[in-house]
């Protein structure tokens, strides 16, 4: 690996980070303390990964999503979603997406069709990531020894 980078919530632990890189000779590169949240690239994942945590609790990520790169959907399209969103409580599914892609007029069908595509690749991972969750974090009965513990970290 050439390249590794390392995400903390505060710019104190990713000065603990580099103190212990610098004492192993390990070189490494320490970004001023810009927030991650200025990448659009970031606030896009940070969106999809609420929404895809819980459609309906975390709904208005959806309509986020729609204002970025790569999706960045037509405004009277946005407009469309959104009205289909009021008369939904306010809740808006990819299963409704797919029913507005049939049914209404949208004029930008590809970055929707492309925004339902990733989201259906997105859940596959998430829903494993889930189940392996569910086994380790929830199940007090299962519990994992410490060297499958260590390997999983490591990997």
């Amino acid at each position: 690996m050439s390249e590794i980078a390392i995400l903390t919530r505060t710019n104190k632990e990713l000065e603990i980070y580099a103190q212990k890189l610098k004492a192993k000779n390990i070189p490494y590169e320490l970004k001023d303390g810009a927030s991650i949240f200025k990448i659009q690239s970031t606030n896009i994942v940070y969106n999809y990964l609420k929404f895809l945590s819980n459609q309906a609790l975390n709904n208005s990520y959806l309509m986020r999503l729609f204002l970025f790169e790569p999706f960045k959907i037509n405004p009277k399209d946005y407009e469309t979603l959104w009205r289909e969103r009021k008369l939904n409580n306010d809740e808006l599914f990819v299963e409704d997406i797919e029913k507005i892609l049939e049914t209404k007029d949208i004029k930008d069908k590809k970055s929707l069709e492309k925004f339902v595509e990733v989201y259906k690749e997105l859940s596959k991972y998430w829903n494993v990531r889930s189940s392996i969750s569910e086994k380790f974090l929830i199940n007090d009965s299962w519990k994992m020894s410490d060297s499958y513990s260590k390997n999983m970290i490591l990997h």
